[in-house]
Parts: C-alpha cells; structure tokens; sequence
C-alpha cells in the first residue's frame, strides 16, 4: 500500500509498522495539534462487497464500543473512518515498545516484575468486560510497556473483525495460535474466559522464559493447547513461589468451567500473590456469569450508556492526552461539585477490596477414575472409538482453518554481504559502520519499490518476502547492480559481495515474522549460492510469471542441509558480460552436440583413411610380389617369419 500524505483531517508523519490487519502510521491531528497512531485497516480483496460492509459496520461498532473503554492500562481509540476505501482507527499514540520485543531481549522477567505486568493488563481487561467487550488476542505483541513499565492494551475489536472473514493483508496474517484459548481452537463459541486463557500462557511464558505449548509445527501447538498440560512453572525456574502454579493453572484450565469465571476474582488473586505469595489463598469462585460480548448476546449492551465517559483535553500527547472520568455511586475521590468521580486504584499494600480468601486449593477435572462407571466393556469401546472420531474431525477442521488464517504462499528471500569483516579489519570500524549504512540504503528500498516486506535484518543480511517471485527477482537484480556501483565508485578500499537465496512455497507469519520449511530452505539456497550470485529454487523459477525478463538458467543440483533430496538450482544472471559469455558458451556447446558426427568424420580423414590406404598399398605389394615363381600363399598362417640367417621352412602338413 503506498503510504498517503493526509488520511481523514490527520496528516500523515511516519510509518510505525505493518501488521496483520494493516499498517500503523504515526499521524497528528491538526485541529488540536495531537500526535495518534492511525491503523488503516485492510480488507481481502476477494472478500464479497455486501459481506465488506456487514464486516465494516461491525468493525465501527465495536471500534466505537473500545472507543469509550477509558483507562490507563487501555490504549484510547479516538476516532473511526473512512477515507478514499481505507477504514482506519485513530488512536492515542505510546511512547514504548511491546511486549514481545521485552520477552525476546529479556526472555523471562522474573515473579515480581511479571506479575506486575500481567496486573495491569488484567485491570484492562476487568473494565472491558465489564462492558462486554472481549479482546479475543491476548498476546505480548498487542501489550504495550512504556516507560516505568507502565502498561497498555491495544487492537481491541480488531480480532473479532478478523474472526468474521479472512481480513489478512496479502502475506501477513492476525493472531498469534501459541496464546488461543482452547474453545478458539475449536471454533467454538467464547467468551471472557478466553481472554483469561491467552493471559494465562503469556504470564507462564512471562516468569519460565518458556511457551506452555511449544512445538515446531502449527499443528502440534495447537494440538498441545486442547490436549496437554504444560508442566508447573516452578518446575521450570525452581525459585518461583509455588502459588504462581495454582493461579496459572486456574487461568489455563483446559475446561472453561475450571477456569476463573471473571476475571476480578483473577484481579484480586494477582494482588494477593503479589502480597504475600507464602501465604496465597485463592478467593472463592465468583457467582456472576461469564462475560459475553456485547454482540454475542441476545439483548445488546447499550455501549452508548454513562457507564464510561472520556474528557479529550487540548493539545495532549501520548501519557496525558485523555483523562479517565467514570461515573458511579461505589467510587470515592468526587471532585469538585461533585459531577465526576476518579477511577479507584487497589494497591498490592491495601487488602481492602479483597474477599474472605477460600482454602487455596484449586479445583481440578475430575479424574477418569472418579467418575461413576455403568457401562459395560462394548459401550466404553463405542465411545472411546467416538471420542477418537470426533477429535480427528475437529483435527481436521483445524488444520483447515488454521492453514487459511495463518499460512501464506510467499517468495522468501535471503541476502548475506560478503567482505564487512575485512572492510572492519583493515579500514577500521567507522568504514565498516558506512559499510552497512550504505549496505542499507541499496538493499532496503530494491525491497520496498519491488512491493516486498522486509522482515528484520540478520546479522550482515537481510530476511525479506514477496507476494510475487517476479518481484523478488527484480529487486535481488537491483541490489546486485547497485552493490556493484558502490564498488566501482571506489568508496571502499575492499571489494563488497553480496549472495542471495530465495525460495517459494507456504509460510506461517505471525505479527512481522515468518516461519516454516519454506524459510529454511531460501536460507539453505543462499547459503549455497557464490559471492555476487542469485540462486533460485525451481518453485521460485516455476512461479515466475514472466520469465523472459531475466537472463535465467539451471546452474546444478545442490543438497541442501536437512534435505534427504537434493534441489535443482536455477541462477539469475544479471552482469551483462557475464550473461554474453554464458550465452556463447551454451553457443559452443550447443555447436559441439549437434556436430557430432562431423567429429567423427574428421577422425575418419585424418586418422582411418591414411591407415586405410596403407593397408592397401601394402597388401597391393603382397600380391605383386606373390605373382612371380614364389609358392602359392593361401594362408598367411602357413608360413613363419624367419630370420634373413635362418631359412624359411614350410609347416608340417597332415
């Protein structure tokens, strides 16, 4: 999508990023002079047009709905609109990073630290329930940590938006399956115990460094989210408490009925453990119903209700452009005349909201030995027998959906410089840092001028993918013909090389990353191709829809590691002394096939012709030498050659 100038009355500033449902750009608002984050939203080209607009109105509705969730651990959406075809959110800008960076630098963040975390977006969550709103994507990636660890939730509305068609942007892909609740899995109906779920596995990952369900194939962590119980955290990092177990399990029951109903009582656990996690009781199970979204239920929520109400002061920035007001007759802290009233903010000191704490043990599913047994052997077999059916059903209707939701047939490519540690070595380290600034500037835009996505960096080389292979060979050419312009402008002392691999077939992405077979195998093909090469699988070569456009030519096999069948390697040429020369040699080899036997005949003449006339000038000599007194010769098997000193003497003759 090229990035417009103004959308709506915000005027656009930079791109932040790009995600499942669309890009994020950083925009100010010129009435009030406010810096937000706009999403632009992105609907499948192949979605019908009547089901796009029953899709939009309730993407408003619930945009609306987040809209009026005011709180400080909630990102605030300001408005919603359309502009041109593009549906956009606009929403309070944050100064911090998400989650999922912290978790991958830090790996696990320890118990205090991580429950801390984990509160705050509990409290988020406990006041979108409260107005039915469920976030249904509970991952590190939509949790946003700024400064003092402060945390806010983000991209509420959007998961169910995507859970009603396929919304995915071409190559990018919504939710994370490691964090979805089992009922997700299932395709059955949720609710607020979902979110409780996706809480849970990031809490336990959060304090282990470890996923509950990690798997190297999609199928496999899903599998293991309906089936298998992860071990206990303290097992893992021993100096845990071990009321993190009995929280975390509660708030990953497999069964929905084993889990927290509401997650206040999940609120005031946290606050307890935090506390005085040596003496941890659990609070007894709430009686109120499980949360359902506004727009699940049969009578709808009035979001419009005073329930929530946002004050937007002028000329606010990220961290103090809203105030939250929230009205009610349970709050303290009225301010003056009495009209608006301040959020209540438990502490972990204060335990006076909390309820008369039950026995701390937590309720498990019933063991199968527990349960009464009256049926006879033949019954339990016919239901086992069901029960397996069943699941494979469900297996399979999975692994359909999932596939459609979160795989994607993509060109992946790989770029490796050749020659930076030398440039380091020999001309320091300020040439080397030029080096990958100028490294930068001709790889980065051959990949966004060519409609591909560049994925991260990767030491000196890059991880990138196309929608199109065409487009992934053309920008692989340009990268190489600038990379060969900078060298010959002479700014480095040391030559720079550049390899690149590419690959097409199905990949799983999740937020901006890609995983699967098929990014390992484009690794494997750069690996294997030479300094200044391109090197194409023949799934890459085949899916080019123009392949006259480049000088392209099979190069040879290559065994690729992992790989029991070795791969044919196509090479792109792109220096045009090199693709003439090529050219003439497939010329002379072509000549050297197709003349085959005029080889042969040269041989002939020069070689079997002369001994063939030898041979007959010699037996010509025999016959007129034979023609005189000399005995008749019949056989040249009857006589020996003698020496001139001893006489010829004729052989016995029976």
């Amino acid at each position: 999508m090229e990035q417009p100038k103004t959308l709506g009355r915000y005027e656009i500033v930079s791109e932040l990023g790009r995600g499942g449902m669309g890009i994020v750009l950083k925009a100010r608002d010129p009435r009030i002079d406010r810096l937000v984050a706009l999403k632009i939203i992105k609907f499948d080209d192949f979605v019908d047009p009547r089901k796009k607009k029953e899709m939009l109105e309730r993407f408003l509705v619930e945009a609306r709905a987040a809209g009026k969730l005011t709180h400080p651990n909630i990102v605030t959406v300001y408005d919603v609109g359309e502009e041109e075809e593009q549906n956009y959110i606009a929403m309070e800008f944050i100064e911090g990073v998400d989650l999922a960076d912290i978790m991958h630098q830090e790996k696990k963040l320890g118990f205090d630290r991580a429950t801390r975390l984990i509160l705050q977006v509990a409290e988020g969550l406990e006041l979108a329930h409260e107005n039915h709103i469920v976030h249904r994507d509970i991952k590190p990636a939509n949790i946003l940590v700024m400064k003092g660890d402060k945390v806010k939730i983000t991209d509420f509305g959007l998961a169910r938006l995507q859970d009603t068609a396929s919304l995915t942007q071409t190559g990018q892909a919504v939710g994370s399956p490691q964090y979805m609740s089992p009922e997700q899995v299932n395709g059955e109906e949720i609710d607020g115990r979902s979110d409780i779920f996706s809480l849970g596995v990031m809490y336990y990952e959060l304090v282990t460094g470890s996923s509950p369900f990690a798997s190297k194939t999609l199928t496999s962590i899903l599998l293991k989210i309906i089936k298998d119980d992860p071990p206990p955290p303290s097992t893992i990092k021993s100096d845990l408490p071990p009321a993190v177990d009995m929280v975390i399990s509660k708030m990953m029951a497999k069964n929905t009925g084993d889990r927290y109903r509401v997650i206040s009582d999940l609120v005031e656990d946290l606050y307890a453990l935090l506390e005085d996690p040596d003496n941890f009781q659990m609070v007894p199970d709430s009686d109120q119903d499980p949360v359902v979204a506004f727009d699940d239920e049969e009578d709808a929520v009035d979001v419009d209700s005073e329930a929530t109400q946002t004050l937007d002061t002028l000329g606010g920035r990220s961290g103090g452009s809203t105030q939250a007001i929230n009205v009610g007759d349970d709050m303290d802290g009225d301010t003056e005349g009495g009209s608006t009233r301040a959020i209540p903010r438990r502490t972990p000191s204060s335990g006076s909201n909390r309820r008369t704490p039950s026995s701390g043990r937590v309720r498990r599913p019933p063991s199968p030995g527990s349960v009464a047994s009256g049926k006879n052997q033949q019954e339990e077999i016919q239901d086992e027998a069901d029960e397996l059916e069943s699941f494979l059903e469900k297996k399979a209707r999975m692994e359909s959906q999932f596939a459609k939701k979160f795989t994607q047939v993509l060109t992946v490519v790989f770029t490796d410089l050749k020659g930076s540690t030398t440039i380091a070595e020999t001309e320091g380290d300020m040439a080397s840092r030029m080096l990958m600034k100028s490294h930068n500037d001709i790889v980065f835009p051959a990949i966004a001028e060519n409609q591909g996505t560049l994925v991260k960096t990767i030491g000196d080389g890059t991880l990138s993918h196309f929608d199109n292979a065409q487009d992934a060979v053309r920008a692989s050419i340009r990268i190489q013909k600038n990379i060969d312009l900078l060298n010959l402008s002479g700014k480095f002392k040391t030559p720079i090389l550049i390899r690149i691999g590419m690959h097409t077939g199905s990949c799983i992405i999740e937020k901006n990353d890609i995983f699967g077979d098929t990014v390992n195998t484009a690794s494997r093909f750069e690996s294997s191709a030479g300094p200044a090469e391109i090197f194409l699988s023949e799934e890459t070569y085949n899916a080019m829809s123009a392949k006259e456009e480049f000088y392209l030519r099979f190069e040879k096999e290559v065994t690729l590691k992992g790989k029991k069948e070795p791969f044919r390697a196509y090479k792109a040429y792109w220096k045009e002394d090199e693709i003439e020369a090529d050219r003439k040699g497939l010329r002379a080899r072509a000549e050297a096939a197709s003349g085959g036997m005029s080889t042969l005949s040269k041989v002939a003449v020069f070689v079997l012709i002369p001994l063939a006339l030898v041979a007959a000038l010699v037996l010509a000599g025999k016959l007129v030498s034979g023609s005189g007194d000399s005995p008749e010769k019949r056989s040249v098997e009857h006589y020996t050659v003698q020496s001139p000193e001893t006489p010829a003497t004729e052989p016995k003759t029976k």
